[in-house]
C-alpha cells in the first residue's frame, strides 16, 4: 500500500513538475506562474495524464495527434489536427514540413521511431530521433515543443527508464542540439537528466518512507 501510494504521489508530483518547467522553456509565452498560463498548465497536466492511461499502448499518430489536441485545448484560436500554415521555426530561418507534406512526414517518423525499437537502438538516442525530427516537421499550429516533451516522457516512462525534465540552465544546448539536427548530443543531455531525475525520485522515497513510519509512529503512542 505504501508504495502504491507513494508512487502515485511521486507521478503528481512529476505531472506538475513536467508541465510547469516544459512552459518556462517558452520564454515568449512569459512566465508560467502567470494567470494568463493557468489554462495552459492545465492542459498539460491533462494532456500528460491521457498518455499516462495510454502508456501501455504503442507510439501511433492517434495517441500523437489526441496530445496535440489536449495541449491546446483551451486556445479556442488554434486548430486541431496538424497545421495548415507555416513555413519556418518562430523567430528562426529553420524550414518545417510544408503543410501538405505533413502527414506522410509524421507517418515516416512513426515508422522510424518503430523500426529504432525493433533494432535495439539504446532508448535516449530513439528518442533524440524522434524528438529532434518532430520539432523540425513541427506538425502542429502551437504547443509543439510542450508536445514533444510530453511524448518523451511517456515514451521513457513506457520504457521504465526515469522520465527527463529540461531546465532553463540548459535551453541554450537544448534549441542548438534541434537547430543542428545532433541526435548524439541530445541523447546525452537526456540521459544526464534521467540520471539527475533518479536522484530526485530516491530522495523522494526516503522523505516519504521516513515521514509514514514517523506518522505511524505517532498514531501508536
Amino acid at each position: 500500500m505504501i508504495v502504491q501510494d507513494m508512487k502515485e504521489e511521486y507521478v503528481d508530483l512529476l505531472v506538475n513538475r513536467l508541465t510547469h518547467s516544459s512552459l518556462s522553456l517558452e520564454k515568449d509565452l512569459g512566465n508560467p506562474d502567470d494567470s494568463k498560463n493557468a489554462l495552459r498548465l492545465y492542459d498539460g497536466m491533462v494532456a500528460f495524464k491521457r498518455l499516462l492511461e495510454r502508456k501501455e499502448e504503442p507510439l501511433t499518430l492517434d495517441k500523437i495527434v489526441e496530445t496535440g489536441d489536449l495541449v491546446n485545448a483551451s486556445a479556442w484560436y488554434i486548430s486541431r489536427g496538424y497545421r495548415k500554415m507555416g513555413k519556418y521555426l518562430v523567430d528562426t530561418n529553420i524550414p518545417i514540413s510544408k503543410p501538405e507534406n505533413i502527414s506522410g512526414d509524421m507517418e515516416r517518423l512513426v515508422e522510424a521511431y518503430q523500426e529504432a525499437e525493433e533494432e535495439g537502438m539504446d532508448p535516449f538516442l530513439q528518442e533524440a530521433y524522434f524528438h529532434i525530427r518532430f520539432i523540425r516537421i513541427h506538425p502542429f499550429e502551437d504547443g509543439n515543443g510542450r508536445t514533444s516533451r510530453l511524448l518523451l516522457n511517456a515514451n521513457l516512462l513506457q520504457k521504465e527508464i526515469v522520465p527527463v525534465i529540461i531546465t532553463d540552465d540548459l535551453l541554450p544546448f537544448y534549441y542548438s542540439y534541434i537547430e543542428q539536427e545532433d541526435a548524439e548530443s541530445m541523447a546525452h543531455l537526456f540521459r544526464i537528466q534521467s540520471q539527475k531525475e533518479e536522484k530526485v525520485m530516491k530522495e523522494f522515497q526516503e522523505r516519504y518512507q521516513a515521514s509514514f513510519f514517523e506518522h505511524r509512529e505517532r498514531k501508536a503512542r
